[in-house]
Parts: C-alpha cells; sequence; structure tokens
C-alpha cells in the first residue's frame, strides 16, 4: 500500500518522502484529509492476510489479524523447516553418492594398482625363473629381426652359414653366404691336349703300289708316316651353368642379458 497523500499532508513527518496524518490547529490549520483510496489499501491489507491465514472474517473477533499473524508465522516456519529438510536430505543424498563414487574410484584405482602390481610380480618372477634356466651370457638363435625382451642382438657376424662342430666354436671363411650361394656359371675354361680324353681317327691314303689302303688295316702295304687328318674344331673355351641359389631363412644371434 501507500502512505497517504490526500490534502494538508504532514509532509516528510516519517522521514524524506514519507509523509503523514495532521491534526487540525484551529485558526492555523486543517487535518490532513482521508481519501478512499487509502482507507481502502488498509482494509485489503488487513483482510487479505486474515484471508491467507485461512480465517472466516468475523466482525466480532478483533484479534483476527493477529491470529492471522501468528498461522501465517507458523506455516512460513513449517515450510522453512521443510525446505531445510530438503536440502539437507539433497546434500547428504550428493553427499552419499560423492562418498560412494569416491571409494569406487579409490576401489577401482587401489585394484588396477594391485593388478599392476601382481603383474609386475608375476614379470618379475617369470623372469627370475627364465634367467635361472637360461643363463645371462647364453647366446641363442631367433627367426626374427629384434632381439626378444631380455635379449640383445649381436651384430659380429653377418651373410655368414652355420657350421656344426665337435671341438671350439669360431668362426672363418672370407666368401659371404649371398655370394657364394648364387645363380650363374663356371668361368670359361679351354681344354688343353692332356685334358682331352685319348683317341684316334682313321686316315685314307694310297700305297706305293697305287692301290688303295687305310693306316693300320693290316693290309701289308706300306703307309706315310707323316700323314694326319684333317683339323677340326676352333679350340673355344666353354662353361657349366651353376643354380646354387638354395632356399634360406635369416635368423639373428642375440645374447641373454
Amino acid at each position: 500500500m501507500k502512505r497517504i497523500d490526500g490534502l494538508d499532508v504532514a509532509v516528510d513527518l516519517f522521514g524524506p518522502g514519507k509523509p503523514g496524518f495532521r491534526e487540525q490547529v484551529p485558526g492555523v490549520s486543517l487535518a490532513t484529509g482521508l481519501t478512499a483510496k487509502w482507507f481502502n489499501a488498509v482494509q485489503e491489507s488487513i483482510v487479505r492476510t486474515i484471508e491467507a491465514a485461512g480465517l472466516q472474517l468475523s466482525e466480532a473477533d478483533m484479534g483476527q489479524f493477529v491470529a492471522a499473524l501468528m498461522v501465517l508465522d507458523i506455516a512460513a516456519r513449517d515450510a522453512a523447516i521443510a525446505a531445510a529438510a530438503v536440502d539437507a536430505t539433497n546434500k547428504a543424498a550428493g553427499a552419499r553418492a560423492t562418498a560412494i563414487a569416491t571409494a569406487d574410484l579409490d576401489a577401482t584405482n587401489k585394484a588396477n594398482a594391485a593388478r599392476l602390481a601382481a603383474i609386475a610380480a608375476a614379470a618379475l618372477d617369470a623372469t627370475a625363473k627364465a634367467n635361472a634356466v637360461i643363463p645371462s651370457g647364453t647366446r641363442m638363435l631367433f627367426q626374427q629381426t629384434n632381439a626378444p625382451v631380455g635379449w640383445t642382438k649381436d651384430a659380429t657376424h653377418n651373410d655368414k652359414a652355420l657350421r656344426v662342430v665337435s671341438g671350439a666354436a669360431g668362426s672363418g671363411g672370407t666368401v659371404d653366404f649371398s655370394v657364394a650361394f648364387v645363380t650363374g656359371t663356371v668361368g670359361d675354361t679351354t681344354l688343353t691336349i692332356a685334358q682331352i680324353p685319348s683317341h684316334d681317327h682313321g686316315t685314307p691314303a694310297y700305297a706305293r703300289d697305287g692301290s688303295s689302303a687305310h693306316l693300320g688295316d693290316g693290309g701289308g702295304t706300306s703307309t706315310f708316316p707323316g700323314v694326319k687328318t684333317g683339323s677340326t674344331g676352333g679350340g673355344s673355351p666353354h662353361n657349366h651353368s651353376l643354380d646354387l641359389a638354395i632356399k634360406y631363412v635369416d635368423i639373428i644371434i642375440a645374447t641373454k642379458n
């Protein structure tokens, strides 16, 4: 509602901009003029408060306004208590959910940590057992490019064949495996007289009496010792094909750490 604003109000009676009622001073001033608007505002403020409290308006009951204030105050307190209870419940539920989530996360983290620790312990145990079975410094062959975990690749030997020995292990040779085992030919070779198999050729000749005869035919006729067969052959070198491109599998030598 609004303060009185009728005629002859007491200006700033309750402070700047807060007018009030003025009494009549005979011969000096008039009393403040009362307006229906102001009285209606006062009436509705009181009546609506009583109705808001659920009370029936009674002309005879002068304490209805106070009773209404008490009812409304109790209702306001109950509402505040209920709201506080709901808020407390929500906060408790939120705190409980947070605590559960935190506990779950902590449990998960602990479980993961325990699992990782178990894996690490198992790996360490497996390594220890492996070391007990395969001593450090042992050299072995592996058909792979990189050495396994716990081993170091030995790059000392490259492009070599394996040889089984009954004595001390070592290495030797000068020709690489990939050079020795290739497809090609044995180099050109010209055969010498000594390398040609022993053989003869029949040579026709005429005896002194003019009859036809052959050397070494046993006919008893004379022959010409210097007679030779005709020359044949070009004496060109020859070669033999060679295919030693055998299949192979690459391996590495690795040393146990």
